[in-house]
């Protein structure tokens, strides 16, 4: 019967009585009465059990995904698709806490982090209305909307139905982007010397053939089969690579002892510092992935997008790191020497870390010995590495916080 059952039960135990005893006195008026409110008690039970029939709830965004500090329109529609009216209904609908909903009030859930936006109205037969909601999305994440639940009842108030309606929906909202300068990175020395970006260089990893040896080839590109095949010393031919590839590596962790916390305000602009960085790569025609030591938001997965030039190469990435979640899976250091090895010789690897720790540090000398490019962008009071040829680019919290910010 719904939330109102037990109510109405009394009221039907009650009316019986009141025959009853109308018969037993032999009083037609107060059986009249019992009758009456029995009878009604019926048609507002049939009432109940078929109000929410044929009931559709739409909601629709003008867009599902946002940079952080926008705002979203949200459009709520309810029709009632029956000849039968609704005499009261509620509607609440579930969102995320952190999603700021303006022009109506909300308030907070049992659930841990979501609120409750809910609405209060009536419905005619084939009636449709609609709400119009304005979110303002002054976090980075991934958030939720829905489910709703709709209550309703008869006209008399004797019964309530309650129904959790399916149609759950997600908003992505993306990092705060902004210009390297303003955090104070020069963009046309990032990597080091501008004019090594677009050099042609070669892949040691990739053979493409051989050649006859000249007397200026290293000795270690020979190729010994090939020239014993031959009877004359005989060179590799490497694959050559007109851009060099960008990997950016996100360091979630806030501080060296994982047992000490996560500082969440720290972690979202060291995200959105990372944006920045894939944004500025992507404007420079490289080919850039990123990589985090962190969950995504309902996944098991850290975050990987490697290398690329697709055209929604740069949505990926955006996309990856609006649900990225603090929950670290590896130090920095066992997803640098997982991922690494896929990188052609001369790729760029750029660390955006808080924390310097040992097994970093073995994790960039190999790095390095290995001939890629090491860049550190280092968030606040980071120990100097100490590694012959990785460039290191400092930024004070005081700065990457004034670019950062965000009304909320």
């Amino acid at each position: 019967m719904g939330t109102g059952a037990i109510y109405g039960q009394a009221w039907i135990t009650g009316s019986v009585v009141v025959i009853l005893f109308g018969m037993i006195l032999s009083q037609p008026a107060v059986t009249v009465i019992g009758t009456i409110t029995l009878l009604t008690l019926a048609l507002s039970w049939f009432w109940n059990k078929h109000v929410l029939d044929r009931l559709l709830f739409e909601r629709n965004t003008d867009a599902d995904r946002c940079f952080a500090g926008e705002s979203l329109h949200l459009t709520l529609r309810m029709t009632n698709k029956k000849l039968l009216p609704m005499p009261w209904v509620r509607v609440e609908d579930a969102m995320a806490s952190r999603v700021r909903v303006r022009d109506w009030e909300a308030f907070q859930s049992e659930s841990p982090g979501t609120q409750i936006v809910s609405f209060f109205t009536a419905l005619r037969w084939y009636e449709r209305i609609t709400w119009h909601l304005t979110l303002h999305c002054p976090h980075r994440g991934y958030f939720r909307v829905g489910p709703v639940t709709v209550r309703a009842g008869d006209p008399f108030g004797f019964f309530a139905h309650r129904q959790a309606l399916p149609g759950e929906q997600y908003l992505t909202v993306y990092p705060r982007l902004v210009a390297l300068d303003e955090l104070g990175l020069p963009p046309r020395h990032l990597l080091g010397e501008t004019n090594v970006r677009r050099t042609v260089i070669t892949d040691p990893t990739r053979i493409i053939g051989t050649r006859e040896y000249h007397p200026e080839d290293p000795f270690k590109a020979i190729h010994w089969k090939a020239s014993a095949r031959a009877g004359a010393y005989q060179t590799k031919v490497y694959e050559p690579t007109a851009n060099l590839q960008i990997a950016i590596f996100l360091n979630l962790d806030t501080v060296a002892r994982y047992y000490e916390g996560v500082d969440q305000e720290h972690l979202e602009r060291a995200i959105s510092v990372a944006a920045s960085i894939a944004e500025w790569a992507t404007t420079e025609k490289f080919a850039v992935g990123i990589f985090a030591n962190g969950l995504l938001a309902q996944t098991d997965q850290t975050l990987r997008v490697p290398p690329g030039r697709r055209e929604d190469q740069y949505a990926r990435i955006l996309e990856g790191l609006a649900r990225l979640t603090p929950f670290t899976y590896v130090n920095i250091a066992g997803t640098l020497e997982q991922e690494s090895p896929r990188f052609p010789w001369g790729s760029t690897v750029l660390v955006v870390t808080m924390t310097m720790t040992d097994a970093l540090r073995r994790a960039l000398a190999n790095l390095v010995q290995r001939g890629l490019r090491v860049v550190i962008v280092a968030l606040g009071f980071v120990d100097d590495p100490g590694l012959p040829g990785v460039l290191v680019h400092r930024l004070p919290w005081q700065a990457v916080e004034a670019a950062t910010k965000i009304k909320d």
